[in-house]
């Protein structure tokens, strides 16, 4: 038998075990397959695909980045279809930090200790936060900000979908040239501002707005290079409009970012650091 033959029988051999749910046999199969030729894009897909049903997802990705480099699109867009299944584990063994949520002080936490042991483990590769978030605890996401300023590592940070208030503080407080959003995403720049529905409001509450307001306008003077008397009535016009999110473009043009970046730009991350 030649070696295209052999090559054919493994391939077919996977495909009729994955038609008959037998994943394992068809993993075996798939990878004898790979033995005879290494190069084949596809068949990492085919075998990535056998990991995922059987419950592998994280092996899964790792074949699929293999079948990436070896420039099969099929594997490609399978990555980007499971990158928000991926967990939190397996995302900081690649160095992604991910923001999904509203920022408490238990996730705010979580992000300045990854990014401390991240950066003492290796202050020459860089790290990667990825902010999808409203916002949340004023703090909190200071903290994040100072710890992000204070790491020898690169931190690239992105904008994946939306980010207002403070996290958009965060976006803004990655390492300058490493700020980026995706195509598609929605920059808010806003204020803490007094509640309509509560206007009998303490004076010491009062003063915390006012505070706050005062503390992410002067940070945001420092990450944009804007005056703070901009920044305040550019937030007040835009809050008053209620059309506060910026275009990826417009937040360039801010100071907020640097960066457009598309789906490749995960790609590449995932793809770089398997090595």
């Amino acid at each position: 038998m030649t070696e295209s033959n052999e090559f054919d029988e493994f391939f077919q051999s996977g495909n009729k075990k994955v038609a008959q749910f037998d994943t394992e046999g068809a993993i075996s199969d798939y990878t004898k397959a790979l033995e005879i030729r290494p190069g084949s894009g596809i068949i990492y897909r085919y075998r990535g695909l056998a990991k995922k049903e059987a419950g592998n997802l994280e092996g899964a990705i790792e074949d699929w980045v293999l079948g990436t480099e070896l420039k099969d699109q099929d594997s490609i867009n399978l990555l980007l279809k499971h990158f928000k299944y991926l967990s939190i584990k397996y995302l900081f063994k690649k160095r992604i930090l991910l923001i999904n949520d509203s920022i408490t002080n238990e996730i705010a936490n979580q992000i300045v200790a990854q990014i401390l042991h991240l950066d003492s483990q290796d202050s020459n590769k860089s790290i990667y936060l990825f902010v999808n978030s409203a916002g949340g605890n004023l703090y909190g996401s200071l903290g994040i900000c100072e710890t992000m300023k204070n790491s020898t590592a690169n931190i690239y940070s992105i904008c994946w979908g939306i980010t207002a208030g403070s996290a958009t503080l965060i976006l803004a407080s990655g390492t300058k040239g490493k700020r980026s959003s995706c195509r598609e995403g929605k920059i808010a720049f806003n204020l803490p501002s007094i509640p309509s529905e509560t206007p009998n409001l303490k004076s010491v509450e009062v003063e915390e707005y006012s505070a706050a307001q005062k503390i992410i306008s002067q940070e945001l003077r420092e990450v944009t290079n804007q005056n703070i008397q901009r920044i305040i009535e550019d937030a007040k016009y835009w809050d008053k409009n209620q059309d506060n999110f910026l275009t990826p473009q417009e937040a360039i043009s801010y100071g907020i970012i640097d960066n457009i970046v598309d789906d490749n730009f995960l790609i590449k991350i995932l793809v770089n650091n398997e090595k």
